[in-house]
């Protein structure tokens, strides 16, 4: 596996990905996950959440909800994340190369760390076009009665019987 690089170089790398994908017509995949130290001995308390509610990070869980009133037994540790970002290789061709590259953010650079990949990011989208509308929707009234004065096939036929 390929060292991980440093978060200015990740972000340097992921602004040149992205043109690349652009450039290629190909995919950029991007994943975190929070780094969990692994003990061969123990399990990591992180790991099982129902007998250690208070590791659990998902604020949707029925033990986190059981435990939140309690607010000092949640856990306060934090985490290193790791972001992996991935250029697809394509359908053959010349430039048929898959690039990988990660880093891993220690929490307390993420705020920093988070508004540059976030504007790297949407610069890297140029390939997105705008949702048109659809015409003829001016009022939702308008388009209920409109609605049931469509002529089908199906009306025809009724009238015909």
């Amino acid at each position: 596996m390929s060292s991980h690089l440093s978060n200015e170089a990740f972000l340097l790398n992921t602004t040149s990905l992205f043109a690349e994908a652009n450039k290629l017509h190909r995919n950029v995949r991007v994943s975190m996950k929070r780094i969990i130290p692994q003990n061969e001995v123990e399990k990591p308390k992180e790991l099982d959440s129902s007998a250690h509610p208070e590791y659990d990070v998902s604020k949707m869980s029925r033990s986190y909800l059981q435990i939140k009133p309690k607010s000092s037994k949640i856990s306060q540790k934090r985490y290193n994340i790791l972001i992996r970002a991935v250029m697809g290789a394509g359908r053959g061709g010349k430039d048929c190369t898959k690039m990988k590259i990660s880093t891993i953010i220690h929490p307390d650079h993420l705020d920093h760390f988070w508004q540059t990949y976030s504007a790297n990011v949407k610069a890297g989208m140029t390939g997105l076009s705008k949702k048109k509308k659809k015409k003829g929707t001016a009022s939702v009234g308008a388009s209920k009665a409109g609605k049931d004065d469509k002529v089908t096939k199906k009306s025809i036929k009724k009238a015909k019987k």
